[in-house]
C-alpha cells in the first residue's frame, strides 16, 4: 500500500522520497516489492533497508533523517515504532488497526487511516507533505503524549 502512495505521490510532486526499513520475514513479498519498484519506476525515489538491529545507530539515524513516518501495518498489537516516530519529533501517518490508536487522536497526533485503503493513506501522506501548518502540530502534541509512554513512568 504505501508503494502504491508513493506512486501516487510521485506524480504530484516528483521530489519525494521514500525510505523503506525492516528486517526480511517473507522473501516472497520482499521480492514482490523490488518488483514493483522496478515496474512503476520508483527506484530513484526508494530507499530499502532490510538489515538494521533494534537500538542500532544506523536504525536511529533513520528516524532523525526522515520528514514523516508511516505505519500501515494490517496487523499490530500495539506499535511501538510509534512511540519511536513521536520520540523522534515525525508525524505519525498510522493504520486504524495498531493497538496504539486507542491513545491516539486523529488530526491531533497523527493521522489515522482505514486499514488496507490505499486513497485514505494516499491523502495522509500528501497532507503531510504539503500541511506545514498540521506537521508541526502533530509533532508538538505528539511529542507530549509520547512522554507518557517513558519507560521510567510505566
Amino acid at each position: 500500500m504505501i508503494l502504491e502512495a508513493l506512486n501516487r505521490l510521485v506524480k504530484s510532486n516528483n521530489n519525494v522520497h521514500l525510505l523503506l526499513v525492516g528486517n526480511i520475514t517473507n522473501v516472497n513479498y520482499y521480492e514482490l516489492l523490488k518488483e514493483y519498484i522496478s515496474l512503476n519506476g520508483l527506484s530513484k525515489h526508494i530507499t530499502l533497508i532490510t538489515n538494521l538491529q533494534p537500538n542500532s545507530t544506523e536504525l536511529i539515524n533513520c528516524y532523525l533523517n526522515s520528514n514523516a513516518f508511516v505505519l500501515a501495518s494490517t496487523h499490530e498489537p500495539f506499535g511501538i515504532v510509534a512511540l519511536e516516530a513521536w520520540a523522534s519529533k515525525l508525524p505519525l501517518i498510522i493504520s486504524d488497526v495498531c493497538g496504539i490508536c486507542n491513545s491516539i487522536i486523529n488530526k491531533k497526533t497523527a493521522l489515522i487511516f482505514k486499514n488496507n485503503s490505499i486513497e485514505p493513506l494516499f491523502n495522509s501522506m500528501l497532507t503531510v507533505f504539503k500541511n506545514k501548518d498540521l506537521r508541526n502540530n502533530l509533532i508538538i502534541h505528539a511529542s507530549q503524549l509520547v512522554k507518557n509512554y517513558d519507560e521510567k513512568i510505566i
